[in-house]
């Protein structure tokens, strides 16, 4: 990964070590805010949740299945998978998506560090500086949807 001026940056990430001057706080805050929560533990639940979910939805379809042979079996498993495959899309899927520079970019952090950049004014080539990490973002991108990484 690069700064928007080439240099090389570490992404924030919930598994990796952070920036050395990185806030925890801060880091917290910007998972939030990109709708990334940080805490492992609400992960776990969550794919407890949804393994459980699931293997309900399956008991009861085999059960309905050994029950009526059938139609209405073709039906109930037709049914079963399209269930399976929104709950595994909404409830498992996005506990692995992983926040890109645009994520944070657009909530104003700095994808390096996580530190508030809206309101720094920006240098003459139209970056702003981090001053925690010195990592460099065109101010067009800062607090914008229209950010390229």
């Amino acid at each position: 990964m690069a700064d928007h001026r080439g240099r090389d940056i570490a992404l924030l990430s919930r598994a990796l070590p952070h920036f050395a001057g990185a806030n925890p706080a801060d880091i917290q805050e910007a998972f939030r805010q990109t709708g990334h929560i940080s805490d492992r533990r609400v992960y776990v639940w969550r794919l407890v949740l949804s393994c459980l979910l699931i293997a309900v939805v399956c008991g009861v379809v085999a059960g309905a299945i050994s029950l009526t042979l059938g139609r209405r079996a073709l039906v109930l498993a037709i049914v079963t998978s399209v269930v399976m495959s929104i709950l595994i899309q909404r409830l498992v899927v996005p506990m692995f998506r992983v926040p890109t520079i645009t994520d944070f970019l657009r909530i104003g952090r700095c994808p390096q560090c996580a530190y508030l950049l809206q309101g720094l004014m920006p240098e003459q080539n139209g970056c702003i500086i981090c001053p925690e990490c010195g990592a460099a973002w065109r101010k067009d991108s800062v607090g914008s949807t229209k950010t390229s990484a």
